[in-house]
């Protein structure tokens, strides 16, 4: 009865962090997406129009565009909306699609620690390089894959919970 309890728990905290990190996704996706609409809009009126062009929209509409590419990622392993070749996947017995997802859980989490870890390793190698045009730290356009790659990683575990608990019940 007691491992039912911690179980429980578990499953109550990864529902809660799931439910909060999705929130904070979807508002970091249209807040990028937003700003680098905005930019484009404005670089476009500035360049053809005021015959003035905004020499850094370029480089922080790039680093929001990024942005949105991981944290799509991640959002899309909540979802479970990665391409699938669910052709080949229908045809085996429901037995080996059983392990086959398993599978699938555990390539998915090596690839995101692999991800994650070099994305540290690139932060680290391109150091206190910056920006020509803006100044800002190239590090904040790299930071995307490890922070994409742990969310995605929590919204994995979470999908395995989720699926030890249909086992369970």
């Amino acid at each position: 009865m007691g491992n039912y309890n911690i179980f429980s728990l578990i499953l109550k905290a990864s529902q809660k962090l799931n439910i909060l990190l999705l929130r904070a996704i979807k508002i970091a996706i249209v807040s990028c997406f937003g700003i680098t609409i905005l930019l484009c809009l404005c670089q476009v009126i500035f360049r053809y129009l005021l015959r003035f062009p905004l020499f850094w929209a370029e480089e922080i509409m790039r680093l929001f565009f990024v942005w949105v590419i991981y944290i799509g990622i991640s959002l899309c392993f909540y979802e479970k909306s990665h391409i699938v070749v669910s052709f080949v996947y229908e045809r085996f017995p429901s037995k080996v699609k059983a392990g086959l997802q398993i599978f699938i859980y555990v390539l998915n989490i090596l690839f995101l620690l692999l991800m994650v870890l070099l994305g540290f390793k690139i932060i680290w190698f391109v150091g206190g390089q910056i920006l020509p045009a803006t100044g800002v730290p190239v590090y904040l356009l790299y930071l995307s894959y490890p922070v994409a790659g742990l969310m995605a990683l929590i919204f994995i575990v979470g999908s395995l919970i989720d699926r030890k608990k249909k086992e369970c019940s």
